[in-house]
């Protein structure tokens, strides 16, 4: 085999991969799914046989610039999912990775960072869970003036997710055990 004959082959493979790993074709059907309505993306539907959403992983990292925090976000890319991205779309949540030296240190200073709205691509993002080093934000109806239509507020999120009416003798502790419950990422 000559060496231009190994560079094509060479060639063709990374376009292959790259083509299999690439998130875009993957978000255009999640987003035509869930154009059809909000379970669409669960999977088990028969627009779309066996195929289920929720597969595409926004991800950044919390940076500490000498006391100054800042997110730095990385490409988009395929990985698991879990129901909440199926049912809103993986777009709905950024995970923000935190180093460990940070999240498990003594100045708890990043913690404040998070309780305020993050706007990313003209959205606003809130925290729902923080866990293992990593927080979680959610795509909520909140914008500048107006609130989105068919976008849950953070509030009834959190009510969708564990309706507290429903769950009224349940200790307040219990709650983000349940939401760490949904956020395991799968393949299936």
């Amino acid at each position: 085999m000559t060496a231009n004959v190994r560079s094509c082959i060479a060639a063709s493979c990374l376009a292959y991969s790259l083509h299999v790993q690439s998130p875009w074709e993957e978000l255009d059907r999640e987003h035509e799914a869930l154009s059809f309505g909000p379970y669409e993306g669960l999977g088990n539907n028969p627009r779309f046989p066996d195929w289920y959403g929720g597969k595409v992983m926004f991800q950044g990292q919390l940076l500490d610039d000498d006391g100054e925090y800042r997110i730095i976000l990385d490409n988009c890319a395929l990985g698991g999912s879990s129901r909440l991205t199926r049912r809103f779309g993986s777009w709905s949540f950024l995970r923000i990775r935190v180093p460990q030296t940070i999240f498990f240190g003594h100045n708890r200073d990043f913690m404040n960072f998070f309780l305020r709205p993050f706007v990313i691509w003209g959205r606003v993002y809130r925290v729902f869970d923080p866990k293992d080093c990593k927080v979680f934000l959610y795509w909520t109806s909140e914008s500048s003036g107006s609130r989105i239509r068919g976008r849950m507020s953070f509030e009834e999120f959190i009510e969708w997710h564990n309706p507290l009416r429903m769950n009224q003798n349940q200790a307040s502790i219990v709650m983000p055990f349940n939401l760490a419950l949904t956020m395991p990422f799968s393949d299936s």
